[in-house]
């Protein structure tokens, strides 16, 4: 039976989760994403010529080592205009976001995020592309603290998902509660 530091630790993960997370992101609009995997790293001059085939949230690749590309195009909608607007890319891997032929930013499970405008005009292009290898910062053996959904789906066949791809609204006065919130919460742990 949890103790009270266990409640009080579960009770501030829920608010954190169902109250602090949504304000982080008030407004969000999909983009179009197409993939095209390869069993071997490609350059970047290579990977944009293949062929690439629409992705859905959900899409899985594999097997570990291998690499998907991902192709973003859209718009950010004129409803943003004005605030910083975001790209949340998630594959749960390592990944890398290349802008205009230039590697930008790395992307990892604990990092999703890259500022595309602050502020937004609205209506800008978007035309990226996201290089992910399917294994995550650790390979592809985890640690014992890892949760046992994370071995088993390191332990598939297509371990690689598109797990996030979208624009979105940034807010960044809720992005720094939600750390400091959940820095306290840990310290309960």
């Amino acid at each position: 039976m949890p103790g009270e530091l266990e409640n009080a630790a579960l009770r501030y993960a829920v608010f954190a989760r169902q109250v602090l997370e949504p304000a982080i992101f008030p407004l969000s609009a999909p983009v179009d994403v197409a993939v095209f995997q390869a069993r071997e790293p490609l350059p970047y001059r290579e990977a944009i010529q293949a062929r690439y085939e629409p992705a859905a949230i959900g899409w899985r690749w594999g097997p570990a080592w291998s690499t998907a590309w991902f192709r973003i195009r859209g718009i950010i909608p004129r409803s943003m205009a004005g605030r910083p607007v975001v790209l949340r890319f998630s594959s749960g891997t390592e990944a890398l976001l290349w802008d205009a032929g230039v590697p930008r930013q790395g992307l990892d499970p604990n990092r999703e995020l890259t500022l595309l405008a602050d502020p937004a005009e609205g209506e800008e292009e978007i035309h990226l592309y996201v290089e992910a290898a399917c294994n995550h910062p650790d390979g592809i053996i985890g640690f014992a603290l890892n949760p046992t959904e994370y071995e088993r789906r390191w332990a598939e066949a297509l371990p690689g998902r598109l797990e996030r791809c979208e624009v979105a609204v940034l807010d960044r006065t809720a992005w720094r509660l939600w750390h400091a919130y959940e820095f306290a919460r840990q310290l309960l742990l």
